[in-house]
């Protein structure tokens, strides 16, 4: 599996006014690794070393695991000692601030209340169309865009699989929605491209090392178990997957 680097150069100004230039390397990891913290440092080291530039790394942990909190990596032998540190943010840490996401106009609430929804509502898919509904509907009365609105949509709509029946219900509630707030933003040409988003996102994720080649293939299954996806697609992006393995 070839991981590419996500490097961000950024211009910064510090609180004494000094101008400041920083490398910031973020990590999203939906899974226990056990060469995680490892990863991180090498890939801080390597960035270093290669621009010379200041480099902070912050990693994502967007798993449903309490005790997997990995932030460190050291090496201690004969006296020597070398530890490397990052700050992590767990999405789990949220589930009590649900409502004050909800509420905000940043629109990372918005995505981190679909992913702890998700991760909630793993078996009742009643429960997951009512809180689709819910946030999809919230994009159109928060001011966003139409550009953020498709945006976030798309992220929900792919992160909040649901069966075809309720995929299909889901649907009809947000066009009589749209009809209602006289706006159409997602046609149904946009819809059709929205599904075949859903796979190119997962083979995105899983060759840059977010989804494991097991995790991948088994959401790209249920896509396809969930008529999310045609037959074509689905081998398409099923090959994709397994000769990137």
């Amino acid at each position: 599996m070839h991981c590419e680097w996500k490097i961000k150069l950024v211009k910064v100004y510090l609180k004494d006014g000094t101008e400041k230039w920083l490398l910031i390397h973020l990590e999203v990891q939906g899974y226990y690794d056990a060469d995680f913290v490892k990863r991180m440092y090498t890939y801080n080291y390597r960035i270093f070393d290669r621009y010379d530039e200041e480099v902070i790394s912050l990693a994502i942990l967007t798993d449903d695991n309490q005790c997997y909190r990995p932030c460190q990596y050291e090496i201690n032998r004969w006296g020597f000692r070398h530890l490397f540190e990052f700050p992590v943010i767990k999405l789990i840490d949220y589930n009590d601030r649900v409502e004050e996401l909800e509420a905000s106009r940043n629109p990372f609430g918005i995505i981190v209340v679909a992913h702890l929804k998700t991760l909630e509502t793993k078996k009742d898919d009643q429960a997951r169309l009512k809180w689709k509904l819910s946030l999809s509907k919230a994009l159109y009365l928060k001011g966003y865009s139409r550009e953020d609105i498709m945006n976030l949509y798309r992220f929900i709509d792919w992160l909040m699989v649901l069966p075809k029946d309720l995929d299909l219900k889901f649907q009809d509630e947000m066009k009589a929605f749209e009809e209602e707030m006289k706006v159409a933003y997602i046609t149904t040409a946009e819809r059709i491209g929205i599904e075949k988003g859903k796979a190119q996102t997962l083979y995105d994720l899983y060759s840059e090392g977010v989804l494991t080649l097991e995790q991948a293939k088994a959401q790209l299954e249920k896509l396809y178990a969930n008529r999310s996806l045609s037959e074509e697609l689905y081998r398409e992006f099923m090959s994709k997957i397994q000769s990137n393995s």
